[in-house]
């Protein structure tokens, strides 16, 4: 055998596996990686589509509101708050439920701080929370269908607080602390003084 055609076999081999290990195999796990990351991108972008589609066939359904769901809607949840429309019908609520108030106040504005969720999550409401106080010597009949009545109304007003003690000739002397919200839309909010304003 020549020792030559040996040799140059031999080189044949190393030659073979450099390349395999040099280019042959990197190549492949860059390959791999490419097909990894391709799957990871097309999920990703049946995700964002995903999201895209929710989002539109939620903006079309708003978009098909009519203005009277809009407004109610503003009315609602407003970029502003008149604290004396809300005082007005506050004050209608309670002729309504035939209660004069001792007092009726709006106590200022207080923006709602970012809190942690039970996952650990930093959420941020966006709100500013408007605090009305109620104070009337009443019977518990009547503070109940006050209660009732506070539930339906065009604010999504939320009792904070309540107090009850009792007063002479058989009524509750009733404190009641409601707070209702507008939307927050200052990027750096400034802090709104208090305005007592009563009725």
């Amino acid at each position: 055998m020549n020792p030559f055609n040996l040799f140059f076999q031999i080189s044949m081999v190393v030659i073979a596996v450099t390349i395999g290990v040099l280019y042959i195999n990197p190549t492949l796990k860059e390959i791999k990686a490419t097909q990894a990351n391709s799957l990871i991108y097309t999920e990703e972008i049946s995700k964002v589509s995903a999201v895209n589609d929710a989002l539109a066939d939620r903006i079309a359904y708003m978009d098909n509101l009519s203005l009277a769901n809009k407004q109610a809607l503003i009315k609602y949840l407003p970029d502003k708050l008149d604290e004396v429309a809300v005082l007005k019908d506050l004050k209608s609520i309670l002729s309504t439920q035939s209660i004069e108030p001792k007092t009726l106040t709006y106590k200022g504005t207080e923006n709602q701080k970012g809190t942690v969720d039970g996952f650990g999550n930093s959420t941020n409401s966006g709100l500013i929370t408007h605090q009305f106080e109620i104070s009337a010597d009443i019977t518990y009949a009547d503070l109940k269908g006050l209660l009732k009545a506070l539930e339906v109304n065009n604010y999504p007003l939320s009792v904070t607080s309540l107090t009850v003690n009792p007063s002479e000739n058989g009524f509750l002397a009733v404190d009641i602390s409601l707070a209702t919200f507008s939307r927050k839309l200052e990027i750096n909010p400034v802090s709104t003084p208090v305005n007592d304003g009563q009725i």
